[in-house]
């Protein structure tokens, strides 16, 4: 039934491959009972299909792993490219305090 069915965004980022998401899969036989038996047929989903089918049978877990897979990515960007700053303690508090921006 569709209104069963979970919706994930999942970027197209280095750690978020459909190999990396069928790995996750793996290790739930739930999800791999949903899947086709043949791994070649697998690989011929579309991957925005395999995401929402991980995340509508394993819920949030899924959703945790993909969030922290791209804070990484995130995180490993920033550091490359020099991009992280220094700010005083005090400033920083008041920023992470503000309703005027994103806690994320």
């Amino acid at each position: 039934m569709c209104d069963a069915v979970k919706v994930l965004p999942v970027p197209q980022f280095e750690g978020l491959t459909i190999n990396d998401m069928l790995d996750y899969a793996r290790q739930d036989s739930k999800v791999m009972e949903c899947l086709p038996a043949a791994e070649g047929e697998i690989l011929k989903l579309p991957r925005q299909y395999i995401a929402n089918l991980i995340y509508t049978v394993v819920g949030d877990a899924f959703a945790d792993w993909v969030e922290d897979r791209i804070t990484q990515r995130n995180y490993k960007i920033a550091t490359e490219r020099d991009l992280m700053i220094e700010m005083d303690a005090e400033i920083a508090a008041i920023f992470r305090s503000s309703t005027a921006v994103s806690g994320k």
